[in-house]
């Protein structure tokens, strides 16, 4: 079920860094370019994959190029990267984390349902869908996303240095970039295209008296 990539065209975070694995392990590789389309997903996958990006750019380049969305968990992949080129038309950041809690007590009150839940451990149910929030569930729900957010900026520092720091990450307050704007906001590197990229690398690589693999 990881691998569902072969049918739909989406990836999961398991094929994403079972690929990049590979191409930690090919000697012959020189560089990898991340081709990324993707307005983000879950935040608990995110980090080991970005983990895998920086310790595989720390080894050979890694350019992560943006056609045409990273946003969110796609752009803490992304940060990992030696460099981040996007199209004048990218959209890249919403360095954040968003969570919902969905109030269906009304719905089912009108349908003539009344949920009883069974528990251990007081904080078994926080966040159920058959009731409002509670305070206690407010605050214990905000404590995690504060958790999850404070991780997902350092994981952008991370990986971009100096040219995102945690605070000017935070300092973006999720916001979306488009084109240059990513780039003057230190949240990409370059405008660029895939065939571009590629033929830079594949350029570089065959200079030698070998012929290696992008």
């Amino acid at each position: 079920g990881a691998f569902i990539g072969a049918s739909s065209g989406a990836m999961s975070y398991e094929g994403i860094g079972a690929q990049i694995d590979a191409a930690k392990k090919d000697g012959e590789l020189k560089a990898v370019i991340l081709d990324l389309n993707s307005p983000g997903g879950e935040a608990t996958g995110m980090f080991a994959v970005a983990q895998k990006v920086r310790e595989l750019a720390a080894i050979k380049p890694v350019i992560a190029m943006v056609n045409d969305v990273a946003a969110s968990a796609a752009y803490g992949i992304a940060s990992g990267a030696t460099e981040i080129v996007i199209s004048p038309t990218s959209f890249v950041g919403s360095i954040g984390v968003v969570m919902v809690h969905m109030d269906h007590s009304g719905e089912l009150k009108k349908k003539g349902v009344k949920p009883t839940i069974l528990q251990r451990g007081a904080n078994k149910t926080h966040g159920n869908p058959f009731g409002p929030l509670s305070n206690d569930a407010n605050a214990a729900l905000n404590e995690m996303m504060t958790v999850l957010y404070d991780q997902f900026l350092g994981a952008v520092a991370l990986g971009r240095g100096d040219r995102l720091t945690a605070d000017a990450a935070r300092s973006t307050e999720a916001s979306i970039f488009v084109g240059q704007q990513a780039i003057d906001a230190g949240v990409a590197d370059r405008i660029g295209t895939f065939d571009d990229v590629l033929a830079e690398l594949q350029t570089k690589a065959h200079s030698g008296a070998t012929t290696e693999k992008v």
